[in-house]
């Protein structure tokens, strides 16, 4: 989604006016990354554990999409 917004790189991120659409609801912030296997992997949480020891007001939940068909809710 970011790319698709014009936004192609970390550093600009920051700044950029539709940063808010990416990461903040209603409810607060939110980490959601969308792979595209279709077998779920070990290592895809990593990135958003990583980013939330980075952040203190990700209030939500965070979500990975991926193209499985089943759902797995995890802890850590």
């Amino acid at each position: 989604m970011a790319w698709l917004l014009g936004i192609w790189g970390g550093g600009s991120i920051q700044t950029h006016a539709a940063r808010g659409a990416l990461f903040e609801t209603p409810q607060g912030m939110q980490a959601m990354e969308v792979k595209s296997g279709s077998t779920f992997a070990s290592d895809w949480p990593d990135a958003i554990l990583k980013w939330q020891t980075f952040t203190s007001d990700a209030t939500l939940a965070p979500v990975i999409v991926y193209g499985g068909e089943c759902d797995y809710p995890r802890q850590g």
